[in-house]
């Protein structure tokens, strides 16, 4: 048998911490033997009780006492999930990492590791960089869109970028876009974090619907970054971003005009020959709906075509795909394990 592989999450209280948890808990290889957060816990169980089937008796304790030398067997490689606000993870990765005798593997899912200017880190997030000479050593992108493995250390992008760019980036990459995307998208309230909040508060939310951010939010940025890499240039992006009066998931609905006359099967077929390498990214024949992804890591893409207006519909669950799942996805890769392992299991459906 295979041995296996110790594994560290930081940042257990969010949601997207919880998720990395529950995804590991189904896992053949990674075993979750340390857990922290910033307000620890002494039970990841009973913080988390969906969990409590899991890891009764997990101790959940503060960022102070990370030592990565002695997370579990203490020797052999190591899988760290970081799961902490922007801002929050870099200084402390790079504390950890600087430190470390053992061979460390990081999935980063906040936002200090996507940018390696520290200079557009500074302009889009209003403060300097924590550790900008470990930028250099983060790979940030998508696991199901082609391009290298990083070596050790990966940073997964935000939820709304992880659905416009899957769902933009065959025809950008084929150049058959006119350099000008509309991405309208609708996210669920899990994805503004645990912490309640205006945005979150159920009675404001629940029968309702607004934007926010509209041309002006900083996913819009790592939209742009990531399509740039697959055109040559960065595209204009215009992102509306939307709440919308449920808890999982995101809606995007991405329009572009295309610069060659097509029929809907030529497009069709240009994204599962895109795809054909992903187990998770699905082609549709017809327009998706969240409830096929929620609790699960698949991207499922649908489309409409009109002349040369092309409507590309593209679902996930935020938590999952639009997170954990894809830091799940680049630790597997990063490790040379089963690329669906411990994120096989179908949607929830009716959640």
């Amino acid at each position: 048998m295979t041995a296996n592989i110790d594994a560290l999450l930081i940042g257990a209280g969010g949601y997207v911490g919880a998720e990395i948890a529950r995804l590991l808990a189904g896992h053949s290889r990674l075993v979750l033997e340390a857990v922290h957060s910033r307000s620890p816990h002494p039970d990841l169980g009973e913080l988390h009780p969906h969990l409590a089937i899991a890891y009764d008796g997990l101790e959940v304790a503060g960022l102070d006492t990370i030592d990565l030398d002695r997370a579990g067997s203490g020797s052999g490689p190591l899988a760290v999930f970081c799961a902490l606000p922007h801002g929050a993870s870099a200084a402390l990765l790079a504390d950890l990492i600087a430190r470390s005798r053992r061979e460390v593997y990081v999935a980063d899912v906040g936002a200090d590791f996507r940018f390696a200017d520290p200079a557009r880190f500074a302009a889009i997030y209003g403060q300097p960089h924590p550790a900008p000479e470990l930028l250099a050593r983060f790979h940030c992108g998508l696991p199901d869109l082609p391009g290298p493995t990083p070596e050790r250390f990966a940073a997964q992008p935000g939820c709304f970028t992880t659905a416009v760019t899957l769902g933009l980036a065959p025809v950008v990459a084929a150049r058959l876009d006119d350099g000008r995307l509309v991405a309208s998208c609708v996210t669920g309230s899990s994805g503004s974090g645990a912490s309640p909040s205006e945005g979150t508060h159920h009675p404001a939310r629940a029968t309702s619907m607004k934007g926010y951010g509209h041309l002006d939010h900083r996913h819009e940025a790592e939209m742009r970054m990531l399509l740039g890499r697959l055109a040559g240039e960065e595209p204009e992006v215009l992102f509306l971003p939307h709440s919308g009066p449920f808890v999982r998931g995101i809606h995007a609905t991405l329009v572009v005009r295309l610069e060659e006359d097509l029929e809907l099967h030529d497009v069709l077929d240009l994204y599962r020959d895109f795809y054909a390498h992903s187990p998770f990214v699905g082609v549709l024949d017809r327009l998706p709906a969240l409830n096929e992804v929620r609790g699960g890591n698949e991207a499922r893409i649908g489309m409409s075509l009109r002349e040369r207006d092309l409507a590309v519909t593209v679902v996930i669950d935020n938590l999952v795909k639009g997170a954990a799942g894809g830091a799940l996805q680049w630790m597997n890769r990063m490790l040379g394990l089963e690329p669906t392992d411990g994120l096989a299991a179908p949607a929830l459906a009716w959640s």
